[in-house]
């Protein structure tokens, strides 16, 4: 069961949703020289793909509490904060 939105109005924290698919992996693939310095998960082929794995295995995660990733948005227009 995802969990509901934690919002100060600005900022949300929120569980990975199907929809953030394409912005996950813009914000990768905008960061991905910096991030894969130390992100053990980022590569330079770091593909559409992976963020679409990366969400679902985050609901698989939630559904059996074992983990819990958030996607933290701008609450004017839903964008990721990068």
């Amino acid at each position: 069961m995802k969990q509901p939105l934690l919002t100060d109005n600005w900022v949300g924290i929120r569980p990975f949703r199907p929809d953030d698919i394409l912005l996950l992996f813009d914000a990768v693939r905008e960061s991905v020289n910096d991030l894969c310095v130390f992100m053990t998960w980022c590569r330079p082929d770091y593909s559409l793909e992976d963020s679409e794995s990366f969400i679902a295995k985050c609901d698989s995660d939630w559904e059996k509490e074992e983990q819990y990733n958030f996607a933290i948005v701008d609450m004017r227009d839903g964008t990721l904060l990068r």
